[in-house]
């Protein structure tokens, strides 16, 4: 009974929804506050391409250490936006899987038929990702974002506590 308490704890920890049943009390799902992004309007605009054959070394090295900096910095902001969109992602598959389950008993009551087509479809999502190298370089790239690994997740452990309770059964 622990195994099982935990292993639901668990399931809850990851965010997936238990008790889908139209018995249980819905969870309100409440507004969420979106603050524009900040404009770098204080930041001038100026471009880095330009090089005066003039400027002395000092002056070039405080100024690729300066753009260095800026850099880090963008990459910086583009990592915690990919960060965020990830979690946007993650907040509207799980508003649509909520709506999904009212969407299907609508279409079943109004086509009287069971097959229903889910009011979402999901394609491979991929997000921007700013890594630096040990040499200092920036890399540009983006990565995959697994959509359905809690689902899998959960469906191995529940596998494994049934297996469990099982195995208690008969040895009990």
């Amino acid at each position: 009974m622990k195994e099982l308490q935990a292993g639901i704890q668990l399931v809850r920890t990851k965010c997936i929804q238990l008790n889908r049943h139209p018995v249980f009390k819905k969870k309100v799902l409440e507004a969420v506050a979106v603050k524009p992004l900040p404009q770098q309007t204080n930041v001038p605009q100026k471009s880095l391409l330009s090089f005066p054959a003039s400027l002395p070394p000092h002056g070039l090295r405080q100024r690729t250490v300066q753009g260095l900096g800026e850099l880090k910095h963008q990459a910086e902001r583009i990592n915690q936006l990919s960060a965020e969109l990830e979690a946007a992602v993650f907040e509207f598959k799980a508003i649509a899987s909520e709506v999904n389950q009212d969407w299907k008993a609508l279409q079943a009551m109004q086509e009287k038929t069971s097959a229903a087509a889910d009011i979402c479809k999901y394609q491979a999502v991929h997000l921007p990702i700013v890594q630096q190298k040990s040499s200092g370089s920036f890399v540009l790239a983006s990565r995959t974002l697994d959509l359905f690994k809690a689902e899998r997740e959960a469906k191995i452990l529940a596998q494994t506590l049934r297996h469990r309770a099982k195995r208690k059964r008969y040895k009990g």
